[in-house]
């Protein structure tokens, strides 16, 4: 049943025209047909809804009237002006947009395809969530990232973006990582010095690794200290930011506390939190983001309907098999878990029931904090593998009912309450006059039934109707986000003659290694040739199974666009070294990340190096995709030697020939 109408007024008008919204890395001028995603009308009514408004009172039934992309009124009674769009709201209920606080865009969630920034934020907006706080971008990517926003390259929910920052030894700082991702502070004075630095990207707020417990499944990190974090909470007030931190223990979060935090990111989960640790972050009005979903079982999870609309078809076939094989496995999930989190079947011994622990007392510390007060928000870590995008928010939401919020007081925690978190309250998060309307209907009451949060009828978006058909269709193809392609004008790609890691192109070198919390070590330096300079990439290797270290270089400002080299034959360089190298042609069209690779030798004396297009391979690959050239992303350099050992490579004038 169509529950649009408008007056016969408006009817005489015809269609209105329709905008472009949704799409991240929109093909304005890559793609041959723009495709329409919300319809323009900046007048319309949600009539004889349930209004549910964010601030945590009870609903009421009446009308919501929006004009130009605020809501100009919400009450039992309006007048609702002429020739206004009318959306029936009876058995439905409206809110505010909802909010996650803790995702990872780059993330791939449940994915194993190559990560598609524009599927991710199109699943947010398809699941009713209007605002995220993006707290896995390097700094330096802040501006190209905000630069796409305001120019409609990139078109999505509000994005917030967070600074990290970590105590060496700590979370945040484990391998995988480009180490100019998170800044490392170990005193007060490093603490405020790297504020400041970050300060100079404008971030959203930040973020702080503050707590190195693993779970009782790995040995714990190093943690920060409490004046250590104190002055980074008092430097980041002094620029108008707040600080998440990355708290999991009841001493992280009494930490936490007392040095100033805003808002508990994850969940208390080594003791049940007492009421002195309640009272204190409820009297110091902290919030807190116990990010279940991330930490839900998997063995006690079940994926709805709505996850279907949001997944291209291989990630849906290989979820549906692996809910099988739990099924199949008596009933305590090992198999679907090795899937969906390799880590979690790891020593099924001594891993599965620290768990499992840490799962209930993650749960009881919800009922626990909610009765002495505390404010809760939303996040999820959505993007963490078996936590995917979009879909993660609304079981967040169930979470916490299930864990003993009200229907209400979860729905008021991931709208009006993570505003406030995020210090955007007199913006958005409430269907009060003046405030942004960004609103989401769904069919049903969620205050009677929290799943009907997922049966989501209309988004708005500053008062845009987000086509959810059209995102559907993005997200469920596999073919990734069309994006605009950036043509190649001259042939060199960096000639390392600039400081601080920028390219000639205004790129950024980064460097990444194995994942884990001892990997291998890099450095990157220029050093002197001849009358200028190249650049040294220096590493020892750690003692994992498989150990490497990677330079690589995105073509386009916060490797958002690839770039068309379709029209050069190669790359040639100049290089030194001790043994064989890999080169790695990353492209937005190659799936599962199985790059066009090549290698090289090199020895103590420098030489010319020559890599023809026509010669890369996918030797990591059963499916080939021709190479073509038209959607580069960046070009890596590789270093595999064997566990222990040391390794270096110099290279100068790299160029497209």
């Amino acid at each position: 049943m169509n529950t649009d109408r408008h007056t016969s007024a408006n009817r005489s008008h015809g269609s209105r025209p329709r905008w472009l919204s949704v799409l991240s890395l929109c093909a304005l001028i890559a793609a041959p047909t723009a495709v329409p995603l919300a319809e323009s009308a900046r007048t319309f009514a949600i009539v004889g809804a349930r209004i549910i408004d964010g601030s945590g009172r009870e609903p009421f039934e009446g009308t919501v009237l929006v004009r130009d992309g605020r809501i100009a009124q919400a009450s039992p009674n309006v007048d609702l002006p002429a020739n206004v769009r009318v959306i029936d709201g009876q058995g439905k209920t409206v809110l505010p947009g909802l909010f996650d606080l803790h995702v990872h865009l780059f993330g791939r969630g449940v994915a194993r395809l190559t990560p598609d920034l524009g599927k991710h934020l199109a699943a947010y907006l398809y699941s009713g969530v209007t605002t995220v706080a993006e707290l896995g971008t390097s700094p330096t990517h802040f501006a190209a990232v905000r630069e796409a926003l305001r120019s409609g390259m990139i078109q999505g929910p509000h994005v917030a973006l967070a600074a990290r920052l970590a105590v060496p030894g700590g979370h945040g700082t484990e391998g995988g990582w480009p180490s100019a991702h998170t800044q490392h502070v170990s005193t007060p004075e490093e603490a405020r010095e790297a504020v400041d630095r970050v300060a100079a990207y404008q971030p959203d707020l930040l973020k702080v690794f503050a707590d190195g417990w693993r779970y009782g499944v790995n040995p714990d990190l190093a943690s920060m200290d409490l004046d250590t974090l104190e002055a980074l909470t008092n430097q980041a007030r002094k620029h108008g930011l707040r600080v998440l931190t990355h708290t999991v223990t009841a001493q992280g979060a009494r930490v936490a506390a007392d040095g100033g935090v805003a808002v508990i990111g994850h969940g208390i989960g080594d003791e049940v939190a007492d009421t002195r640790l309640a009272n204190g972050l409820r009297q110091r009005n902290m919030t807190y983001v116990p990010t279940l979903s991330v930490y839900e079982p998997r063995d006690r999870r079940r994926w709805t309907p709505l996850l279907w609309h949001l997944v291209e078809r291989p990630t849906r076939e290989r979820l549906e098999e692996d809910a099988a094989a739990a099924t199949g496995s008596q009933g305590n999930g090992v198999q679907a878990a090795a899937v969906r989190d390799p880590s979690a079947a790891a020593g099924q011994g001594n891993q599965l029931a620290p768990r499992e622990k840490r799962w209930r007392v993650l749960t009881d510390n919800v009922a626990k904090l909610r009765e002495q007060g505390v404010r809760f928000a939303v996040g999820t870590d959505a993007g963490i593998t078996g936590t995917p995008h979009g879909w993660s928010t609304l079981r967040e939401v169930q979470l916490l009912t299930e864990a003993g919020l009200t229907p209400l007081e979860a729905m008021t925690a991931a709208t009006g309450n993570s505003a406030w978190a995020l210090g955007v309250q007199e913006d958005r998060g409430f269907i009060v006059s003046g405030k942004r309307a960004d609103l989401l209907l769904v069919d049903g009451d969620p205050v009677a039934d929290i799943a009907a949060i997922e049966r989501v009828e209309h988004v708005f978006l500053d008062g845009r109707d987000v086509d959810r058909a059209a995102l559907e269709r993005l997200m469920t193809g596999e073919a990734p986000t069309p994006v605009p392609t950036v043509r190649v004008t001259g042939p060199l790609i960096d000639d390392f003659e600039r400081q601080g890691g920028q390219t000639v192109r205004g790129t950024r070198w980064i460097d990444r290694t194995e994942r884990g919390a001892h990997p291998s070590r890099v450095s990157i330096s220029r050093v002197a040739r001849g009358g200028g300079h190249a650049l040294r990439l220096a590493a020892t290797m750690s003692d994992a199974k498989a150990p490497f270290a990677r330079l690589s270089v995105p073509l386009a400002p916060g490797g958002l666009q690839p770039v068309d080299a379709s029209r050069f034959r190669g790359i040639r360089f100049e290089a030194r070294g001790e043994g064989r190298y890999r080169v790695v042609f990353e492209t937005r069209g190659v799936r599962d990340e199985a790059y066009h690779e090549s290698s090289f030798a090199a020895s103590s004396k420098w030489i010319p190096v020559a890599i023809h297009f026509e010669s890369v391979s996918q030797p990591r690959s059963s499916v080939r995709e021709p190479w073509t050239g038209k959607d580069l992303m960046a070009i890596r350099f590789e270093i595999e030697r064997e566990p222990g050992s040391s390794a270096w490579l110099e290279i100068d004038n790299l160029k497209f020939y």
